[in-house]
């Protein structure tokens, strides 16, 4: 992808309408569970990051045997329960197309984290503020289609 720059510290992204990139998780207490690839939108909104409860299973979680239990609330929602799980995530830069297949490479070092695994099907990882955004700058230009993350 031409529009996509990337730095030492700062990858910037094209966008049209949403800011998602593409992330890898990994269970942190079972290393035999292949990591999983899945779309994360970054969500300037959202207190905490939650993924959906399907994923956790994909890797190996037991949901409700998580280290932490909440209850989360959104927009048009209430009483959803979240557990906690150690997860390792890596941001991966847009896919590269080649004369043959699409590929993607790590963008930065791996992030280990505490996460939420949300009791509800979303279509995506919802990145948000307490946890995922607060190591990041995250920058917006909706007029010229991008938006950028920089590492601090």
């Amino acid at each position: 992808m031409e529009n996509v720059s990337m730095s030492s510290n700062i990858i910037k992204y094209p966008f049209d309408y949403d800011p998602v990139i593409e992330i890898l998780l990994e269970n942190l207490h079972d290393p035999s569970k292949a990591p999983y690839r899945i779309s994360a939108l970054i969500d300037t909104g959202a207190t905490s990051t939650v993924i959906p409860y399907t994923v956790c299973e994909i890797l190996g979680h037991s949901f409700e045997k998580g280290i932490a239990s909440y209850t989360a609330s959104g927009i048009g929602t209430s009483g959803i329960r979240t557990f906690v799980h150690a997860t390792r995530l890596t941001l991966l830069e847009p896919p590269q197309e080649t004369e043959f297949f699409s590929f993607t490479k790590p963008v930065f070092e791996p992030i280990e984290f505490y996460l939420e695994f949300i009791e509800q099907d979303l279509p995506c990882v919802l990145l948000g503020q307490s946890d995922f955004l607060r190591l990041f700058r995250y920058t917006q230009d909706g007029k010229a289609g991008w938006f950028s993350l920089e590492r601090i």
